[in-house]
Order: C-alpha cells, then structure tokens, then sequence
C-alpha cells in the first residue's frame, strides 16, 4: 500500500513537471509569434489623458491550487486611482489563473466606474487571445468570452503585453 502511494505522488509530481515544461514551451512560442502585438518594454508607462491603466499579475500557488492577484490602477499622472489583491481559490494552472486575474481586472474597471481603460498584463498568452478576431477554443475560452463580453461597458478598452518590469507594482500585490 506505501509503494502505491509513493507511486501516486511520484506520478503526480511528474505530471506537474510536465505541464510546467509544456508552459514555458507555450509562453517561448508566444513571444516568437508575437512580432504584431505591441509588447511594452520593462518600464511602465502613462497612459494617456482621461485613460485609466489597470496592471494586473496573479501568483499561482500550486500546492493549493490557489492563486492571488494584484491589480493596480493609474491615471495619466501615475496617481494610484484604486488597488487590490485578491484570492482565487480551485485554480489549475498558472494559465487559468492569469486569465481569471484579467477577468477580474475588467470586473473591477466596471465597479469602480472606469469607462476608458488600458489593461496590461505580463500573459502574453491571454493578450493574445483578447486581441484576436479569431473564437477562442482554449480551456480559458469561458474566461476569454467573459471578459468580451464586458467591453461593452466601456468606452475604450484595450489589452496590451507588458514585460515583468513594466508591470512591477502589481507583483507585490500578488
């Protein structure tokens, strides 16, 4: 019985190898492929007048499968117009909960009445998915479609790539 559990978790330890190996080989793609998405260098950026920026981040914590997100929000000054870091709780992968923190991001644009917003994240994954004319077909395609569906409460909404420097503020939040 002790060999088969000690299996078990050799195999389960495995497979989450794997999917971390296959992630990282996703995301080197993503970024080769990326050459027609505007990708924004590691320092972060105003954007401009009467836009609200949200920068988002979520940490993966896969031995709960847990994550955290932060969101940062910022005028055309920098001035901090609202933050938050919040949790998530049944997430699979890191894939699905930077997705769920961009859902969220677009949630909290809508609740705190944000009608023109820039939204960056450091996935340029889901990006890519939310810049697409293409339907989704993704396990996050729920998320993606849900998160389209909401760009209707807003004026000007747009998604954008930003480098983990870029996007620093939010990493300590998440």
């Amino acid at each position: 019985m002790q060999g088969t559990s000690l299996f078990m978790r050799a195999l389960h330890y495995l497979c989450i190898s794997l999917w971390h190996l296959f992630y990282a080989e996703l995301e080197a793609l993503n970024n080769f492929l990326s050459n027609q998405l505007v990708v924004h260098p590691g320092v972060w950026s105003p954007p401009a007048a009467n836009i609200i920026k949200l920068n988002f981040d979520a940490h993966f914590i896969s031995a709960v499968n847990k994550s955290i997100l932060g969101i940062v929000a910022r005028n055309s000054l920098g001035q901090i117009m609202a933050a938050c870091a919040y949790p998530h709780t049944s997430v699979a992968d890191p894939f699905i909960a930077e997705a769920k923190a961009c859902e969220m991001v677009v949630s909290f644009a809508i609740d705190l009445g944000f009608i023109q917003i820039q939204v960056e994240g450091d996935s340029l994954s889901i990006i890519k998915k939310l810049n697409s004319t293409i339907a989704d077909k993704s396990v996050i395609s729920w998320i993606v479609n849900d998160i389209n569906s909401m760009r209707d409460f807003f004026e000007f909404i747009t998604f954008a790539n930003v480098g983990r420097l870029g996007n620093e503020a939010t990493h300590g939040l998440a």
